[in-house]
């Protein structure tokens, strides 16, 4: 295939399929949508000129229509494994199926990870480099434990489900108590991506995207991707799933044009172009497992457990009503990762205000 920007210049329409890649956070007023386990038609196999036969129901699938397709998938959890080694630890599992990395483990290895200089600490078993919820969550996750009656549209926010709870408690003791983790002061002073890639953090939860920043030569980061650690009330191991969904909105101008774009980028060869950047993991299994995919990430041993995320990821809650509630989750959340609050105190009242936000977008 010849260089995208030429396949898709079309003089005044002036598409630019590099620079139409977007940020994949759930930031308010973005669509942040993964793909259910294995449930991502191929459209390598012709599926893509028949969407209206199609079958298959993801989360951009509602009411049995296909509203979006997804063009790049964003599995999460990165080490540098060289500060494990100076440390004298075992790394953690890169096989979804070992249940040896318990929270119990994980925390003994943050306890070792962590070291002080006379009474200033220099580097961290683990930062937040994210959202502090959505990371939460996934030890959630790990915990046996559900925000949502279901994620595609749901209806009942769950999140003082006693096993998410206990999750948020055990994250936000990680700083509070333990003293582990950066603490919310030190997120405003550095992002917890940097201080990550400045090594002065051994552990953090982050998206598919930062792999490009992590692997810069100037970072030294002998680094690589493990499964998340399990909770008392897990049984494996779990992690989040973003995506962006491609869709053509009904006011466009030019519709082919459009159409012909989401074909290329959703397709074979503009899933390539989205493995080899390095940023995003692509939807084809047949690109995922490739060269093109796994062939760029030459920083990591284990690539591959992108991949087999996909059999244990849980996706992002996707509805109309997730702006409101993002926003009184962060908000109520605040005083719990401050430790003005027990996360029993906060999660009672952030999931009151969610689900009244919830019931308002659904009786509107």
């Amino acid at each position: 295939m010849g260089d995208p920007v030429g396949e898709f210049g079309f003089g005044p329409v002036g598409l630019d399929p590099q620079g139409a890649r977007r940020e994949l956070v759930p930031e308010p007023g973005e669509l942040a949508a993964g793909v259910a386990p294995r449930r991502a038609p191929d459209l390598g196999d012709g599926l893509v000129e028949g969407v209206p036969a199609l079958e298959v129901r993801d989360e951009l699938d509602v009411a049995g229509r296909v509203h979006a397709w997804v063009a790049g998938l964003v599995p999460l959890g990165e080490q540098p494994f060289h500060l494990f080694d100076e440390a004298g630890l075992n790394y953690p599992p890169s096989d979804w199926k070992d249940t040896s990395w318990t929270w119990e483990r994980f925390l003994d290895a943050c306890r070792q990870l962590t070291k002080k200089e006379g009474d200033q600490v220099v580097q961290y078993g683990w930062t937040e480099a994210w959202w502090p919820p959505l990371s939460a969550v996934v030890f959630g996750y790990s915990n046996g434990g559900h925000w949502f009656d279901r994620y595609m549209d749901p209806t009942k926010v769950t999140l003082t489900d006693p096993k998410m709870v206990e999750a948020f408690q055990f994250y936000a003791d990680l700083w509070n108590k333990e003293k582990v983790a950066t603490s919310p002061e030190q997120w405003k002073v550095q992002a917890g991506y940097q201080m990550f890639a400045a090594g002065k953090a051994a552990m953090t939860l982050v998206g598919h995207w930062f792999y490009p920043e992590f692997s810069k030569p100037e970072h030294g980061l002998s680094m690589d991707i493990g499964v998340f650690p399990i909770g008392p009330g897990g049984t494996t191991s779990k992690t989040d799933l973003g995506g962006t969904g491609m869709a053509i909105t009904a006011m466009t101008k030019h519709p082919d044009e459009a159409w012909r774009f989401l074909r290329f980028e959703c397709g074979p060869e503009g899933q390539k172009i989205i493995a080899r950047s390095g940023l995003f993991a692509p939807t084809l299994r047949s690109v995922a497992n490739s060269e093109d995919f796994l062939g760029t990430h030459t920083a990591l041993e284990h690539a591959e457990v992108f991949n087999t995320a996909m059999d244990n990821a849980v996706m992002f809650p996707i509805g109309p009503a997730w702006d409101a509630m993002a926003d009184r989750l962060g908000r109520n959340l605040d005083l719990l990762w401050n430790g003005q609050a027990t996360a029993a105190e906060a999660m009672a009242t952030a999931q009151a205000e969610m689900q009244q936000a919830l019931d308002e977008t659904h009786a509107g």
